[in-house]
């Protein structure tokens, strides 16, 4: 819904005249009802709502973990050092595409036109359920120029903090050991923006939401480093009280 309302304020004409709002009202209504909704089938069945998910996604979760270890071993094969803050990072494409002013842009900017091309164009993607029903995104908008020029030109950092949040976590994750969970996190991070605490047994997780810290473009939670196994449980009861 961020990336919608930039698209309202930056290309209105990319909207469609009129939205297919069947299924979106239909996932939305699921998502947030409180009777029989998605999350409430979360709290009454988690273990069967986990293998729906688990079908549905296959081996994206493992994907995800092998593309984090990846980059992280070109990072280390590239000599990079962790000493830089996030907002100093730049980056350009590997070849000129047009769109592309030919400077170097903020790093996040890059990776989300990448990612939000993939994910558009992935049919059963969240990003496609929830954007296709406003923006046609089958009819070359996705390999135009205006689209290149969008991301890394005219958003707003400030209008698509998720979108900053999930590259800081990513490269900041490049200095560190890679866990099952990483690409959870990635996940995790997006949520960040509506949160007043993270508690939380993972140092790792606590150590990137500081580095991400001094140049988010919105305010982070407090992190709260607990103890791992029924310890933590006692201590995370113990802070919500």
């Amino acid at each position: 819904m961020e990336i919608l309302d930039e698209i309202r304020r930056l290309r209105p004409g990319w909207l469609r005249r009129e939205p297919d709002l069947v299924f979106f009202n239909r996932s939305r209504s699921d998502w947030s009802r409180k009777m029989g909704g998605f999350w409430v089938r979360c709290a009454n069945s988690p273990g069967q709502e986990a293998s729906y998910v688990r079908e549905m996604e296959g081996s994206l979760l493992e994907q995800a973990g092998q593309q984090i270890k990846d980059a992280r071993k070109e990072m280390l094969d590239a000599g990079w050092k962790s000493n830089l803050s996030l907002s100093e990072i730049r980056a350009s494409p590997k070849h000129p595409i047009k769109g592309w002013n030919g400077e170097r842009v903020d790093a996040w900017r890059l990776e989300s036109l990448v990612g939000t091309t993939y994910a558009l164009s992935r049919p059963g993607h969240p990003y496609r359920d929830w954007l296709h029903p406003f923006v046609d995104v089958d009819r070359g908008l996705l390999q135009s120029s205006a689209w290149v020029e969008f991301w890394l030109h005219a958003v707003s950092v400030q209008a698509l903090p998720r979108q900053w949040l999930r590259w800081g976590h990513s490269f900041a994750q490049r200095f560190r050991k890679v866990s099952p969970g990483s690409g959870g996190d990635n996940q995790l991070f997006s949520y960040l923006t509506e949160t007043d605490r993270v508690i939380t047994a993972d140092k790792g997780f606590i150590d990137i939401l500081e580095v991400c810290r001094p140049s988010a473009p919105c305010a982070l939670p407090v992190g709260q480093l607990v103890p791992a196994g029924p310890e933590g449980a006692e201590a995370t009861i113990a802070a919500l009280h």
